[in-house]
């Protein structure tokens, strides 16, 4: 009997403890090909990270409950945005985000429509780039010469339906003025 009981523990803690990894995608799921990003700080504090965006292919609009970094090694996220665009528009920068007035302007972004990631609306896209970008600025822990981490987890909800997209998109920060080849 102590041994039935011990087996119904085992698995009860195992589907207990898998739980939080088993959300479908969602809405913002995609087919994407893995890829890494290398930027280097290039003598500055910190770096902002705009290649890894959201799209919603639902019909309803989708709430960002959090967003985090996958195997984070000597990363420290300072602040994650969710910016509005309509062009094809990704990139990296060494350095702190740009601001919000002109005259840096782009067509397509809608950085003065930016909104915290966490809480952003991200309504049905109805065109091909109609997207938010999730634009993250880090910073190396103290100490360390390179920073990494694996891609992002997106954890929202439509209405009542709770979801989590992964991104393929790994990023490298490393304290140099170039990446290593």
């Amino acid at each position: 009997m102590r041994r039935v009981a011990a087996a119904g523990t085992a698995i009860l803690a195992a589907a207990l403890a898998s739980c939080g990894s088993s959300l479908p995608a969602g809405p913002f799921a995609e087919p994407r090909t893995p890829s890494i990003q290398c930027t280097p700080l290039a003598g500055h504090k910190v770096m902002t990270f705009g290649d890894d965006f959201v799209q919603n292919h639902g019909k309803a609009t989708a709430v960002i409950d959090k967003v985090t970094f996958v195997h984070p090694h000597h990363l420290r996220v300072l602040r994650i945005w969710a910016v509005p665009t309509t062009a094809d528009l990704a990139g990296a920068l060494s350095g702190p985000p740009p601001p919000a007035d002109p005259p840096w302007q782009m067509v397509g972004w809608q950085w003065n429509h930016r909104h915290l990631a966490k809480g952003a609306r991200v309504p049905p896209a109805t065109g091909r780039y109609d997207r938010m970008n999730l634009v993250a600025v880090v910073s190396l822990t103290p100490g360390a010469r390179r920073g990494t981490m694996a891609a992002m987890d997106i954890w929202y909800h439509v209405g009542v339906s709770r979801y989590r997209f992964r991104t393929s998109l790994g990023l490298v920060v490393v304290n140099r003025k170039s990446c290593p080849i």
